[in-house]
């Protein structure tokens, strides 16, 4: 069963309801690759984006998202260390019991029992409460992290949506998901994805060419075993 340490990984999206400019900061510019994406309501311009897919497709997030994992695992193999380290407490106790229901048991005997029982049941709760600590403590770190991390990448996003509408002479670049309908004419999804990654197109390129790489040499052995 997937644990909440792991499950405190997943990326959510903010909600970027729309970017807008005033009517002061339009430009009259037409897009250079003559999309059309854009529609005149009583003199304003408005486009929409797919803001979970762009996203999705945002080259910082697929980065964060491996180092979050990462994170995560870290963070398991380390609460289930903790929680090898207990299971001789519970293998004492279950050998304790077994002694104390032993029918030939002195009074002197199972006072003995009883108490060393009562010890490593103290120590049991005690191990209980602290796994139980860095847990909590664990989940909360990683989703802070989390939370600066998309603050960060949407902060950034935001801009380039910015910088997309004063280019394209739009009023309102609104967040699909949140718009009953709109013409798929209107959907610049696509451009605003190419918009967040051109800063990064070195990195897309590596890693790009990293998968390619990992996966002619994963083909290479798969042939090698089969002769």
């Amino acid at each position: 069963m997937e644990s909440s340490l792991l499950r405190t990984l997943s990326f959510g999206v903010g909600m970027m309801s729309c970017v807008c400019l005033s009517a002061a900061e339009k430009k009259a510019v037409v897009p250079s690759d003559g999309s059309q994406a854009r529609v005149a309501t009583q003199g304003k311009a408005f486009a929409v984006v797919d803001l979970a897919e762009v996203y999705s497709e945002f080259y910082p997030a697929k980065a964060a998202q491996e180092n979050f994992r990462l994170l995560a695992q870290q963070a398991e193999s380390e609460l289930q260390k903790m929680m090898n380290e207990g299971k001789p407490l519970f293998e004492e106790r279950d050998t304790l019991m077994k002694k104390l229901d032993a029918p030939a048991l002195s009074e002197d005997a199972r006072k003995k029992l009883e108490e060393q029982l009562t010890e490593i049941g103290a120590k049991i709760r005690q191990k209980g409460e602290a796994i139980g600590q860095f847990q909590q403590e664990k989940e909360m770190k990683l989703n802070e992290h989390r939370q600066t991390v998309l603050a960060e990448h949407f902060k950034e996003i935001n801009l380039d949506m910015e910088r997309m509408a004063k280019e394209r002479n739009l009023e309102c670049i609104l967040n699909k998901t949140a718009v009953l309908y709109t013409d798929p004419a209107l959907d610049l999804t696509a451009d605003a994805v190419r918009e967040v990654n051109k800063p990064y197109q070195k990195e897309i390129r590596e890693a790009e060419k990293k998968a390619e790489e990992a996966k002619a040499k994963a083909n290479e052995t798969k042939e090698a075993g089969k002769k």
